[in-house]
């Protein structure tokens, strides 16, 4: 069927008032989606008018604008309303930059005043109203400080490595991570984040690590997920991905290590095999006529 939108032929040429079935479900699609946005709209009387941001005014715009504009203007009231969003958008990314000079703050020590010392010596220049209000065990721990003689006080952190302390910091300065540190030490930062709670590292770390489960990663992951209380998802991911390849790890070198180490874990991860091979053996057989 001739279309005025996707036929190639030249725009004289081209049907005026014809639209084939895939525009027209594409359309239909694209008012359908830009209707299910979930901008939620604050009430200009609560919003304080002080303190409304670019992008909350954008939001609260497109939401209130939106209904009337799609119902009457068709897809030109959804390409407005995806523009709102787009100018909403890098309104959002250049204040996540202007945010970013909180690590420049941390990476060049600038007016620092206080020192964080983990079990090898090394030590960290940090600012303490960062690490308060990013960490309510930091807070708790700065407030119990009665010592106010020290220019820059100092605060030992047992049990983490510098490396991980640092990417920690790091992301209680930016609430960012790069790709080699979830690589390499998201195992040991969600232990960290959730010892000095940093709630949103956890669910960061999580996803990843259940995203990248493989046969290699799922034991360690099991390990990290059963001593924290919120990581349901990473648990129930790692010890599914060990019961459907139990063959490989139960008999690997580092299943022994892991058992010796984790003796009730790995009870329950013999239980959960066994479930499995009860579940199979006794499965119904399909019915064939």
């Amino acid at each position: 069927m001739d279309c005025c939108l996707c036929d190639q032929s030249p725009l004289v040429f081209r049907p005026r008032n014809s639209i084939c079935m895939n525009c027209f479900e594409g359309a239909k699609e694209i008012l359908e989606l830009v209707s299910r946005l979930d901008l939620e709209e604050v009430p200009e009387a609560d919003a304080p008018k002080n303190t409304s941001s670019q992008s909350d005014h954008l939001k609260r715009s497109a939401s209130k604008n939106f209904s009337k504009a799609a119902q009457s203007q068709g897809l030109a009231g959804a390409v407005k309303q995806i523009k709102q969003l787009e100018q909403a958008v890098d309104t959002t990314s250049k204040q996540i930059s202007y945010l970013g000079a909180l690590g420049e703050a941390f990476i060049n020590g600038l007016h620092a005043d206080l020192e964080l010392i983990t079990d090898d010596g090394l030590s960290l220049q940090v600012h303490k109203v960062i690490m308060a209000t990013r960490s309510s065990v930091f807070r708790t721990m700065l407030e119990m400080d009665s010592n106010g003689e020290e220019k820059c006080p100092r605060i030992r952190i047992p049990e983490i490595g510098y490396t991980e302390l640092k990417h920690l910091v790091e992301f209680m300065y930016t609430g960012q991570l790069t790709l080699e540190a979830l690589e390499e030490h998201s195992p040991a930062l969600m232990l960290a984040a959730d010892k000095y709670d940093v709630p949103l590292l956890i669910e960061i770390c999580e996803a990843y690590l259940v995203d990248t489960m493989n046969t290699r990663s799922a034991l360690e992951a099991l390990e990290v997920a059963s001593r924290l209380s919120s990581a349901t998802v990473l648990k129930e991911a790692a010890l599914s991905t060990i019961v459907h390849n139990s063959e490989s790890i139960l008999f690997s070198k580092d299943y022994e290590e892991f058992a010796l180490k984790n003796p009730l874990l790995a009870v329950k991860v013999s239980q959960s095999v066994m479930r499995q091979l009860k579940s199979r053996l006794y499965a119904k057989p399909p019915i064939t006529q």
